[in-house]
């Protein structure tokens, strides 16, 4: 539907997706600061709660997921222009598809990872509630059912995160801004995405998405599947939803750290920090090269380093998943993305048309 539907009711159904998931985020939020004890709450059970949650956090999902297929289309199409489809970035023109993929896959993104990282926090803090409980002799189960789902969550929201990173410190040096401020830390137009080109990513990233609360949710979760998995589940190997997260958590720190270090070091060591990053480095030592390496970028960050615009793009070309093809197509396709506000009024202009 995302790819191939008419764009007024493509933005009908995001959104409507998204008006339920704020409701059930704010069920979840409301049970997890209202001294919720494991299997009830205020007559209404647990479980039920979880069943609507997650039905709907899995619609968002499977939203989320189809903008993978936008990707998959857009290297399709690029493949299929033979030797044009091989130019630099920048020097080949966008086919109407390509716009047409970057603009849904843009309204998507913009409307539902918001209220998914609200989803993602909102798991972490009634696992932990559920769980303390459990621990004083109360149920169990449901801890873990959210630290799975909620992790899953987190999972499915990174592969756009990692994007709209990418959009920010390298899509937008091809059409010339450079970073004018150390971390770019200054304005809402500097660091690697530069100038007004950067702008409304930024705004995206840290005001709207809350990339530093995402990550530390996402920290919260793998932290209580360590605990919750052995002990429920013991003969299970759950080895792949542990690799999914940790390698989410890596790509996603080192990409943070290099695009905005002045707000990665307030959230991680500030006065009211999201996350440990040494906490973080030790829980997932020996993760593998690539884990360490990603968290070796954060660590220097951490202790002061500034990343250029150069440095901070050539991160960027390191964490963006390999899933997503060469740098040439993921450079392609950020560079169809739109900014949430032109996403919208597109959106809604298609709406407002006769016949739609």
């Amino acid at each position: 539907m995302l790819v191939h539907g008419p764009l007024g009711q493509v933005g009908e159904l995001v959104s409507t997706v998204g008006r339920r998931l704020h409701l059930a985020v704010e069920e979840l939020r409301r049970a997890a600061g209202g001294g919720v004890r494991a299997g009830h709450r205020g007559g209404r059970s647990v479980e039920r709660l979880l069943q609507v949650a997650l039905a709907v956090m899995r619609s968002a999902d499977g939203w989320l997921t189809d903008c993978e297929s936008c990707l998959e289309v857009y290297k399709r199409e690029r493949s299929g222009k033979g030797e044009a489809g091989a130019a630099e970035p920048g020097q080949e023109s966008d086919s109407p598809l390509a716009r047409a993929l970057g603009l849904r896959w843009s309204y998507t993104v913009a409307e539902l990872l918001p209220p998914l990282r609200k989803g993602v926090q909102a798991f972490a803090e009634l696992a932990q509630r559920l769980g303390d409980a459990g621990d004083a002799g109360g149920r169990q189960a449901e801890p873990l059912a959210l630290v799975g789902c909620g992790g899953e969550t987190a999972m499915t929201a990174f592969h756009p995160v990692r994007m709209l990173l990418f959009k920010y410190m390298h899509a937008g040096a091809a059409e010339g801004p450079e970073r004018s401020g150390a971390g770019g830390s200054t304005g809402a137009g500097e660091g690697g995405g530069g100038g007004a080109d950067g702008a409304p990513w930024r705004q995206l990233l840290l005001r709207d998405v809350r990339l530093m609360e995402l990550l530390g949710a996402a920290v919260d979760l793998y932290r209580l599947g360590l605990y919750w998995f052995p002990r429920l589940d013991p003969g299970e190997s759950n080895e792949v939803w542990y690799g999914h997260i940790r390698n989410g958590v890596c790509s996603c720190m080192a990409l943070a750290a290099a695009a905005f270090p002045a707000e990665f070091r307030a959230a991680a060591g500030g006065a009211a920090p999201c996350f440990s990053l040494p906490a973080v480095c030790a829980m997932l030592s020996g993760a593998g090269a690539t884990c360490d390496a990603q968290l070796g970028v954060a660590a220097r960050v951490l202790e002061g380093w500034e990343p250029s615009a150069e440095e901070a793009r050539e991160v960027a070309c390191g964490c963006v998943s390999s899933r997503a093809g060469t740098f040439a197509v993921v450079a392609g396709f950020a560079r169809t993305l739109v900014s949430p506000t032109e996403a919208r009024a597109a959106v809604a202009a298609a709406a407002a048309a006769p016949g739609s």
